[in-house]
């Protein structure tokens, strides 16, 4: 924060969703822009002990925007999100299919808990051009299976 050394700093957002900043203490900005997050804390700021406080948020890096790409691919392992981001970018980003890989038989995990659903994809339909490419969101499981033969 401008003009108080004692309360600015670099700051990591919990696995809860909070934030603990000097002063007011936890501040939820799950599911929030970085503009909003950043009013929110100048509002708590304002209310509880300053005048007028200046706020500047910089969103250093998203460690929950992560693709999971899993099973015969050269490469696994997480991967950061990019916007717009598919299945044949993900599976590429891990260094591509082994020879052991059945793209035919690909699999999206997407949600989690309850909410979890799997998405059956056949990558060469994709890349034939016979289907279009799937688009990923963060915290999608990728996972390419061993072929039968």
């Amino acid at each position: 924060m401008f003009g108080e050394p004692d309360l600015s700093g670099v700051h990591q957002v919990g696995a809860d969703g909070t934030l603990r900043l000097p002063l007011i203490g936890e501040v939820a900005v799950n599911g929030l822009e970085p503009n909003d997050a950043q009013l929110l804390i100048q509002t708590r700021y304002n209310e509880a002990y300053l005048k007028n406080a200046q706020v500047s948020l910089l969103v250093k890096k998203f460690n929950s925007r992560r693709v999971y790409v899993l099973g015969q691919v050269k490469n696994p392992g997480n991967y950061d999100y990019q916007e717009g981001m598919t299945v044949i970018a993900a599976i590429a980003e891990a260094g591509g299919a082994t020879r052991l890989g059945d793209l035919n038989r690909t699999l999206v995990t997407r949600g989690n808990g309850d909410a979890q659903r799997k998405i059956s994809i056949d990558v060469n339909d994709i890349q034939r051009g016979d289907k279009p490419d799937v688009e990923l969101v963060p915290g999608d499981i990728v996972f390419v299976p061993e072929s039968y033969f």
